[in-house]
């Protein structure tokens, strides 16, 4: 049989969005990196393609050449959007990581007191003891050692970590020295509120090339509706000057923010605040309390026509924007690493699947046992516990049924806004591309 004669058969998951008159953005949400822009002519041969129709008898009905259509096979093979046998292939879960992350509560107090908090020991003065940090950063390098790990990612949170991050000060430098000796790398990153930010603490970011995450959620009132002091007085106007302080250093932050009722009617301005400071950002939308979904929805829609004329003005929206946990760039099987290459250390040396468990459940282990980390986080897993409806997903990879301690029967509270806004992402990712292959054209 020739080639031209092999009939095709189109991957029914595939997600495709018009940019323009011209121009699709076609997915396949099954593999990574499994986007691509197609032009209409291209779309025309896509859109036959449907388990009967061969190579050339689509090139017939178009009255394109054969050659040209099984070269746009070819291409459209790549990213699996065709195949000769109706088999295509989506991922599997690894066991091997050569990763380890670690969230570390630094103390349970803090400055603020936000709404929607959902650390439950939060605001007791407790906070990690020198000779439980000593016994962390030890079973760390033992990890790693044991395991061939080439990365270690530490989240210093709380409560509100520069409370007490002095006691790691002389620690981080040691530990990023003992792991580069066995060849694994350290990246260190601090949630913080960014009240308490001063000279010497950003002396320390500075030394030690931490990331900064910080909690805003809108402009002005709109943060302080949710963030504030224990009296009730906002932070807005500190956070804004630190955060214009931290980028003057050399270091830009990454906003993170929490859309809940509280804050949608001022999250169109602080989109375009974002974009305006140009720093990377999170949207996240609130756990623990209802959301005007159909609300929710339509301020989002907008938010994202707003990031889709910076885009068109050069704005890189795939590398600073992030929506929750979804995975765009790397496909996934559950949203966090918690239970399999992640877990989460509370003041008193003891370890859990995840931050959120703090107070209220069991540990899984501790830092004085004899087992290694991996060994102990991954005693507890949600891998799996997903509904049917999720199971059979085109967006099971991206959306992974959200936070596992979160869902409701089995999937993301939030999955009716998740079907409406991926595929609106996808579309501004692949204009996003088309942007780029027409500068280099024209150049």
């Amino acid at each position: 049989m020739e080639i031209y004669d092999k009939i095709k058969y189109r991957n029914p998951n595939l997600i495709v969005s018009r940019i323009d008159d011209s121009f699709f953005t076609v997915t396949n949400p099954f593999i990574n990196n499994g986007i691509k822009v197609i032009n209409s002519a291209q779309k025309t041969v896509l859109d036959l393609i449907n388990g009967k129709e061969t190579t050339r008898s689509i090139a017939k009905k178009l009255g394109y050449s054969e050659n040209d259509v099984s070269i746009l096979m070819d291409i459209l093979e790549e990213k699996q959007f065709v195949s000769d046998d109706n088999s295509f292939n989506e991922q599997h879960w690894k066991k091997q990581t050569s990763t380890l992350n670690f969230w570390i509560q630094t103390t349970n107090d803090c400055n603020l007191r936000c709404s929607y908090c959902y650390i439950h020991t939060l605001g007791k003065k407790d906070f990690i003891k020198d000779v439980d940090i000593d016994r962390f950063i030890n079973k760390v390098v033992e990890t790693a050692k044991k395991r061939n790990l080439k990365l270690v990612q530490l989240r210093f949170a709380g409560g509100e970590p520069f409370l007490k991050i002095s006691l790691w000060e002389s620690k981080i430098p040691l530990l990023k020295q003992r792991l580069q000796d066995i060849d694994c790398k350290l990246n260190i990153v601090i949630l913080t509120n960014l009240v308490a930010l001063n000279e010497h603490l950003m002396d320390l970011i500075k030394s030690n090339s931490i990331t900064i995450a910080v909690s805003i959620d809108g402009i002005g009132k709109y943060h302080d509706g949710t963030r504030h002091f224990k009296d009730g007085k906002g932070c807005f106007d500190i956070i804004e000057k630190n955060i214009d302080r931290l980028i003057y250093n050399g270091t830009n932050p990454v906003l993170m923010t929490v859309v809940s009722n509280s804050n949608l009617d001022g999250i169109e301005e602080f989109t375009r605040y974002i974009i305006e400071k140009n720093l990377k950002n999170r949207y996240s939308f609130v756990s623990g309390e209802d959301i005007d979904m159909q609300k929710l929805i339509t301020k989002m829609r907008v938010c994202y026509e707003i990031f889709e004329d910076a885009i068109e003005k050069g704005y890189k929206f795939s590398s600073l924007h992030k929506l929750c946990d979804l995975k765009f760039d790397k496909l996934s099987f559950q949203t966090c690493s918690s239970g399999y290459d992640g877990g989460a250390l509370y003041t008193d040396g003891s370890i859990y699947f995840c931050q959120r468990h703090f107070g209220i459940t069991q540990p899984l282990g501790s830092v004085y046992e004899k087992d290694d980390l991996l060994t102990i986080i991954q005693r507890k897993t949600f891998y799996g516990e997903i509904s049917a409806d999720c199971k059979s997903c085109r967006y099971k990879f991206i959306c992974t049924s959200g936070c596992p301690v979160e869902r409701i029967n089995r999937k993301d509270p939030h999955c009716a806004a998740y079907k409406v806004l991926i595929p609106i992402i996808l579309r501004l990712r692949g204009k996003e591309r088309l942007i780029k292959i027409e500068q280099i054209i024209n150049e």
